[in-house]
């Protein structure tokens, strides 16, 4: 049987260190160990540093101001947790070329990472799977709307 190229595509940097980041650095390690050929593909630092920027702008309303996108690990960090398995980084113009290098992407099921597919377009790409990585409740009342929308749409 022939072995499948699987693409694990997420917006955010892996050095975020986040749960979504640390369920694909080892769901990508752990594919790679039983000899499928994965890797984590995300969009690069320019392209973060300035979705970063977009969010500080609709959260705060304020444009002027340095966001640190560095994040909680350490590039090297992250590549040793990744195993075999590679970190690829894309700019908003090669990103459709990366991801047709594999026969499977799976991706997140948030709307900037699933925007990006769809900006490419889908039958443009190969299969897409997507996973469900958002949290059912958020127990902040900051979240209300958020918790509306989840349970009531």
């Amino acid at each position: 049987m022939e072995s499948k190229k699987i693409a694990l595509f997420m917006l955010p940097l892996l050095t975020q260190g986040g749960g979504a980041e640390k369920y694909f650095i080892d769901l990508a390690r752990n594919l790679r160990e039983r000899g499928f050929e994965t890797d984590v593909v995300t969009m690069d630092e320019r392209f973060f540093a300035r979705f970063a920027k977009l969010l500080y702008l609709l959260a705060y309303r304020k444009w002027f101001r340095h966001i640190d996108i560095s994040g909680r690990e350490s590039e090297e960090a992250v590549k040793k947790q990744l195993g075999g398995a590679r970190w690829i980084k894309a700019s908003r113009k090669n990103l459709g070329r990366i991801l047709n290098d594999y026969d499977i992407i799976y991706s997140k099921n948030e709307l900037v990472d699933l925007g990006l597919l769809k900006f490419i377009g889908y039958k443009k790409l190969p299969p897409v799977i997507v996973g469900v990585h958002t949290p059912l409740f958020f127990r902040t009342r900051n979240h209300l709307l958020l918790n509306f929308i989840i349970f009531f749409i």
